[in-house]
């Protein structure tokens, strides 16, 4: 019988676990609900090896909260890089990445709310959201200004920011309905019908996205 052979993790692999059993778990439990032993036990490793990347239960929720923002914000982006040349098609792939697979979950929903109240109440986690949230308002305050500018609208920076701001709140709003699953309009329906929502929000035409 041949042995099999115990595949050895990287450091960056361990990490990942880690921070993927604490997003599963604050999603499940909640922030006060999770222990360091319940992220051990549900990665698959020792106490001792958590206490070899991060020095408490406080820097590791911080790290998988900072993690989590950055690969929501980072796939819409790469979904928009990888539309059309148009502003106005690198917008609607950015909209529609946001309302798609894989981060429209309930899960990401529990995972998320936990936070809400610790941005308004907890300097850390506020700075933390605020990093995380400039560089997705960034992204998408580009792509608003560039599609406006092919259509033909200037705005002044007040209307600009706005128009960003409602875009936003749609995406916010559409993001969280479709993962409540309240509704009987869901995955790509749901995703295009943000894409439409933001089209009238702005006064311009967004070309349907082609997953």
């Amino acid at each position: 019988m041949t042995k099999q052979v115990k595949k050895r993790l990287s450091r960056q692999e361990r990490y990942d676990t880690l921070i993927d059993a604490t997003f599963r778990c604050v999603a499940q439990n909640g922030l006060d609900g999770t222990t360091i032993r319940d992220i051990a036990d549900l990665a698959g490793v020792t106490f001792g090896l958590i206490r070899h990347y991060f020095r408490n239960k406080d820097e590791l929720i911080e790290a998988t909260y900072s993690t989590v923002t950055a690969d929501m914000t980072r796939h819409a982006h790469v979904a928009a890089e990888g539309a059309g040349p148009d502003a106005a098609e690198k917008l609607s792939a950015f909209v529609y990445a946001s309302l798609s697979d894989p981060f429209v979950t309930p899960q990401y929903l529990a995972f998320w709310s936990n936070f809400v109240g610790k941005v308004l109440f907890d300097p850390r986690i506020r700075m933390l959201h605020e990093q995380g949230f400039w560089r997705y308002r960034q992204v998408l305050t580009d792509l608003v200004t560039q599609t406006l500018q092919e259509a033909g609208q200037t705005l002044d920076d007040t209307a600009l920011g706005l128009a960003v701001v409602k875009v936003n709140a749609v995406i916010d709003g559409m993001w969280i309905e479709a993962c409540l699953s309240v509704d009987a309009l869901q995955g790509p329906d749901l995703a295009q019908a943000g894409v439409e929502t933001v089209a009238t929000v702005l006064g311009v035409t967004l070309p349907a996205h082609q997953p």
